[in-house]
This record gives structure tokens, C-alpha cells and sequence, in this order.
């Protein structure tokens, strides 16, 4: 609208398909080493099993706490509708 001007650390959130579910709320962030998805909403996919691959390590976050990393998954992704979707990896 009228005096707003956009700046590059604005959060954006979208909406995308993953494994042909629709996932409503996806937070961009531009400044983040890791995509992050949580293992509850991973496991309502229903990937094949062996699409998980092992990964030794924790991520760190931003009080300092540590989480345990499951593993590590390439998923096809769809952003967009109809004739204008584009699906990647």
C-alpha cells in the first residue's frame, strides 16, 4: 500500500505443496544456514522411508538450546497454481 516500503530482513510467508500436501505456512528466512521442518508435520507427508537420510549433528538456536537433527531430505516443492506452478528441488 501507499508509504509502505519493504525492507530485505521483512519476514515473508507462503504457502507451497510439498509431496502433494498443502503446507499453509512457510517462514522464509533469507539469514538462516538450515531449513528446518518439524519431524510431526514431516511424518503427515508420508515420504518413503529411505528418502531420510542419516545426518550426525544438532542445530543450535537462538537461546542457545539444542536440537537433534533426524536427518536430511531433498523434497520436490511446488510454489504457485495451475499454469503458473513451478516445482523444484
Amino acid at each position: 500500500g501507499d508509504g509502505v516500503f519493504p525492507h530485505d530482513d521483512d519476514p515473508l510467508v507462503i504457502q507451497v505443496q510439498i509431496l502433494n500436501c498443502d503446507v499453509k505456512r512457510i517462514l522464509i528466512d533469507s539469514g538462516s544456514s538450515a531449513d528446518i521442518m518439524y519431524w510431526e508435520a514431516f511424518k503427515v507427508m508420508q515420504p518413503a522411508g529411505e528418502q531420510l537420510k542419516p545426518y550426525n549433528g544438532t542445530l543450535v538456536g537462538f537461546a542457545g538450546e539444542q536440537v537433534e537433527v533426524m536427518g536430511h531430505v531433498t523434497l520436490l516443492t511446488t510454489f504457485g497454481v495451475k499454469e503458473n506452478a513451478k516445482t523444484i528441488k
